[in-house]
């Protein structure tokens, strides 16, 4: 993070390859082109790694991404390549994807 200034105030370390941003009160989310997302608190202390599975990551990197050009591999409920992602005003997240044909997941807020 940088001040308005351009000063340096703090780095975050949980996150592999993020790609955007977006805040819903007091919670960063951050979609990591690396198979998952990441909420963040206030002091950038994770709450979740959604679809983390290292085992899945390996294989959504294998051959440089080449699942990313293969739906057919894309197994329902694990991101493959999230490219964005935002909350709603119901608190539910929508996911972006960055893979050849598109894909776009909702998570429904439950609570």
């Amino acid at each position: 993070y940088f001040s308005p200034d351009g000063e340096h105030l703090s780095f975050f370390e949980d996150v592999l390859f993020p790609a955007d941003i977006d805040l819903r009160g007091e919670v960063l989310l951050v979609p990591d082109l690396h198979a998952r997302i990441t909420l963040l608190d206030v002091n950038n202390e994770v709450i979740a790694h959604l679809g983390h599975d290292p085992s899945w990551l390996e294989e959504v990197l294998a051959d440089n991404f080449a699942m990313r050009r293969q739906p057919e591999r894309w197994v329902a409920g694990k991101f493959v390549h999230p490219h964005d992602a935002c909350f709603d005003h119901e608190g539910n997240l929508y996911v972006a994807e960055w893979v050849a044909i598109g894909r776009v997941s909702k998570l429904k807020h439950v609570g």
